[in-house]
C-alpha cells in the first residue's frame, strides 16, 4: 500500500468486503501520520472476526500483522 504499511486485507468470506476494504484504507490514512512519527511499520493492516465479542485487535509479532475486527460480533455480515 504504502512505506509504512505493507497490504491491506479484508474477510473475502463475509458480506461488504469492499466497504470493509475501504475502512481499512481510511484507518490506514488516518494513523499514517502518527506511524511516520514514530517510525512505526506494518507488514499488514487485516481484518478478522474472531470468537471472542471483546477482542477488537490484535499486534501480532511486534507490527508484523495488525488484525482489526471492523464488524459487530453479533451479525455475520
Amino acid at each position: 500500500m504504502n512505506d509504512l504499511i505493507g497490504s491491506i486485507h479484508a474477510l473475502k468470506r463475509r458480506a461488504n468486503t469492499e466497504h470493509a476494504t475501504t475502512l481499512l484504507h481510511k484507518i490506514a490514512a488516518q494513523v499514517r501520520p502518527i506511524m511516520h512519527a514514530r517510525g512505526w511499520r506494518v507488514g499488514t493492516l487485516r481484518e478478522f472476526y474472531p470468537r471472542t465479542p471483546n477482542l477488537l485487535g490484535l499486534n501480532v509479532n511486534k507490527g508484523l500483522e495488525i488484525r482489526l475486527r471492523l464488524r459487530s460480533p453479533h451479525t455475520d455480515s
